[in-house]
């Protein structure tokens, strides 16, 4: 994942892009050459992703993590924090505490009885619309992950591609095989 790279996908001057990569690495989620870490793909899985959200979050100071502990950290004060103590202005603060929430919001010790929590529908998590069956196999949205006992988050990733009008049909291409390198880990995807 290179500074280029991040400046094209997310449409920021390479300064930002650079702040970026630079933050990624300090999370331990990429490598030195770019590529993904064990915590990154960690993160990705349902079974280890409280262990690699637990891996991040021992990066943030001692300080803010006793000012704000897991699961439910305050909004504010975080963002606050992130404020004074980077000395930030209040978008930067916001996007890293925002982060920081994700990461911190990783709640292991949830009891599988716990009543679930309501999502924006209205309905309890993993529930659905009781007059659509879900489909076999197919996990619901909001819906609890339990391994060995404990109610783990499920963590859903939405990726959007803008495509410049202007790129050509082998540029596409790339953008593509890039997205399938960093994401899935496969080299050359779709070649011998």
């Amino acid at each position: 994942m290179t500074v280029i790279y991040v400046a094209s996908v997310l449409k920021q001057k390479e300064e930002s892009a650079r702040q970026v990569v630079r933050n990624l690495k300090a999370a331990g989620l990429v490598e030195e050459d770019g590529t993904p870490t064990e915590i990154a793909n960690d993160w990705r899985d349902d079974e280890r992703y409280g262990e690699a959200c637990g891996a991040m979050l021992a990066v943030y100071p001692q300080e803010l993590r006793e000012i704000a502990p897991g699961p439910k950290p305050d909004r504010d004060v975080v963002k606050n924090w992130f404020m004074r103590a980077r000395k930030v202005g209040s978008g930067a603060a916001t996007n890293m505490a925002s982060t920081y929430l994700l990461i911190a919001s990783a709640d292991l010790g949830r009891q599988k009885d716990a009543p679930r929590r309501a999502t924006a529908s209205g309905t309890s998590a993993g529930g659905g619309d009781p007059k659509t069956p879900a489909r076999k196999g197919v996990k619901q949205t909001g819906q609890v992950v339990e391994h060995h006992g404990l109610s783990l988050p499920q963590a859903q990733i939405a990726v959007q591609i803008n495509i410049d009008p202007t790129m050509t049909a082998d540029q596409i291409d790339l953008v593509f095989a890039s997205m399938a390198k960093h994401l899935y880990g496969s080299r050359g995807a779709g070649s011998a």
